[in-house]
């Protein structure tokens, strides 16, 4: 009985990493979950759902990456080492991310991070971070199933008009043909110590792909992922080429199968 209230002590008190092995400085236990809704066939970012071909790098194309604030965030304990992992920190690395990603799946396409002090903005006299702070999308309606990994919607209804016309003004007057919108980003850091590199992490975001010619999305994605026991310095790329990547890698076949499956 006493050994086990001296080892209760130890895990509450955060010391658990002096009576594990090193083994557990490599453990990583990180799952995640994708939920990706699609607006239409007619698609810049999946031609090949529409016409069967392989995707078109369609020169000349611009596509803008919207800035996010991130509002819910926190830490389960003060975080003297978690810098990289702040509020600050996660939305840099986010929008970075998100523009690599698009730049490497279109090379011959304009791909610009639009940040709010851009000479572009300032010149329009646009307060970019007020209008997407307004901006209203109907996540819940998209969404009304968690355990559907991937929802069809020949067209979308459900976003308002004033939220339509909202995007409509901020891809025009940003000259973008497409909008990737970051939203409703939620990050949770469990350090096991405060000056300590390790600990838990949990976090979740949305994506829309915004067709700003049509004013419709293109498609939306849902995004989480979890880890009680990770490295908190370790790049998060990884395991975001492999939940959002693999998503959109295997979107065609996945939209395939799921017609394929629709009752006829």
């Amino acid at each position: 009985m006493k050994i086990f209230k001296i080892r209760s002590f130890l895990f509450s008190a955060g010391l658990v990493h002096l009576i594990l092995s090193p083994v557990w400085l490599l453990a990583e236990d990180f799952s995640y979950r994708v939920n990706l809704a699609l607006f239409s066939e007619d698609q810049f970012f999946w031609p090949e759902i529409k016409a069967g071909l392989k995707p078109d790098l369609q020169e000349g194309i611009k596509i803008g990456v919207l800035p996010l604030l991130i509002k819910d965030y926190a830490e389960s304990i003060p975080c003297d080492s978690c810098h990289r992992l702040s509020a600050n920190g996660m939305e840099f690395y986010l929008e970075n991310y998100f523009k690599d990603k698009l730049a490497g799946r279109f090379p011959k396409a304009k791909i610009e991070l639009l940040a709010p002090h851009l000479a572009l903005i300032e010149n329009r006299k646009m307060n970019l971070m007020r209008a997407l702070d307004s901006l209203v999308l109907p996540w819940e309606k998209w969404f009304p199933d968690s355990s559907e990994e991937l929802i069809y919607r020949p067209k979308d209804k459900m976003t308002s008009l004033e939220n339509r016309k909202r995007l409509d003004q901020i891809g025009g007057l940003l000259d973008q043909n497409y909008l990737l919108i970051p939203q409703r980003v939620h990050i949770f850091v469990k350090p096991i110590l405060s000056n300590a590199h390790t600990g838990g992490f949990i976090w979740s975001f949305a994506l829309v792909f915004w067709n700003v010619q049509k004013a419709q999305p293109e498609w939306a994605v849902e995004y989480s992922g979890e880890a009680q026991l990770m490295d908190l310095d370790k790049s998060l790329n990884n395991h975001l080429d492999k939940a959002l990547g693999s998503a959109w890698d295997g979107l065609p076949k996945a939209f395939q199968a799921l017609k394929e499956a629709e009752p006829r």
